[in-house]
C-alpha cells in the first residue's frame, strides 16, 4: 500500500499491486517475487511519482490511457522488488533490451493501423513476440520513446492530417485517433504542437 501525504489538506493515494502482477513482472525481469513486509514512514520519490501519475491518469477517465497505466504499473513493480525486497536484477545485455528488424516494423505498423483503437502494453508485446517488461525496454531502446509516448505522438500526427485535410468536427477527429476525451486530446495536442487543434486548423 502506498500513501502520499501533503502538509496542508491531507490527501491519500492508495495504489495496489496484485501479487500475480508482481510475480509476473518479477519473473520477466529475472527477479524473485517475495512477500513484501509492510513499512511505515518510508519516503520513496519514484513510488510517489508513479502514484501521482497513476492518480492523474485515472482522474482523466480516458480509455487511451491504459497503455500508460500498464507501463507505470510495471515500472512500479520492478522498482519495489529491486529497492524494497533486497533483490538485485541481472543486467540485461543490449541484445535482450533491443527490439529491431521485422519485430520492430511489425509493431510500428500495428500501432499505425490501430491508432483509433485501444492499445495496451500486453497487445503490443504480443505483436512483437515479447513479454511486456522486455517489450517496453526494447521499444524505448529502439525508438527513444516509451510505447505510451510514441502512441500519443502518432495519434497527434494523425490528428494534424485530419484537421487539415477534412472538415470533421474536432471531437470526431479526437475519437478517430483514439482520444475520446476532448480536453485530454487538446492538452496533448497543445503540448506537442504548440497550439490548440482549432488554431492549427485555422491559422491566423
Amino acid at each position: 500500500m502506498i500513501w502520499a501525504r501533503w502538509a496542508q489538506t491531507c490527501k491519500c493515494i492508495h495504489v495496489g499491486l496484485s501479487p500475480s502482477l508482481v510475480a509476473k513482472i518479477g519473473s520477466e525481469a529475472g527477479l524473485r517475487a517475495p512477500v513484501l513486509e509492510p513499512r511505515e514512514g518510508l519516503h520513496d520519490q519514484t513510488i510517489l511519482s508513479c502514484a501521482l501519475l497513476l492518480a492523474n491518469e485515472m482522474d482523466k477517465d480516458e480509455p487511451s490511457g491504459e497503455l500508460l497505466v500498464q507501463s507505470l504499473s510495471n515500472v512500479l513493480a520492478v522498482h519495489v522488488l529491486r529497492n524494497h525486497a533486497g533483490i538485485h536484477a541481472p543486467r540485461l545485455d543490449r541484445h535482450d533490451a533491443r527490439l529491431e528488424g521485422l519485430r520492430l516494423k511489425r509493431t510500428l505498423d500495428y500501432i499505425e493501423a490501430n491508432l483509433g483503437n485501444a492499445l495496451s502494453l500486453d497487445i503490443l508485446a504480443q505483436v512483437a513476440a515479447s513479454s511486456p517488461f522486455h517489450f517496453a525496454r526494447g521499444f524505448k531502446a529502439a525508438t527513444g520513446h516509451s510505447p505510451h509516448q510514441y502512441v500519443i505522438y502518432r495519434r497527434i500526427e494523425r490528428a494534424k492530417v485530419l484537421l487539415r485535410s477534412t472538415r470533421l468536427p474536432i471531437a470526431d477527429v479526437a475519437r478517430q485517433v483514439g482520444m475520446s476525451n476532448h480536453s485530454h486530446f487538446a492538452a496533448h495536442f497543445h503540448q506537442l504542437v504548440g497550439c490548440t487543434p482549432r488554431d492549427f486548423r485555422n491559422p491566423v
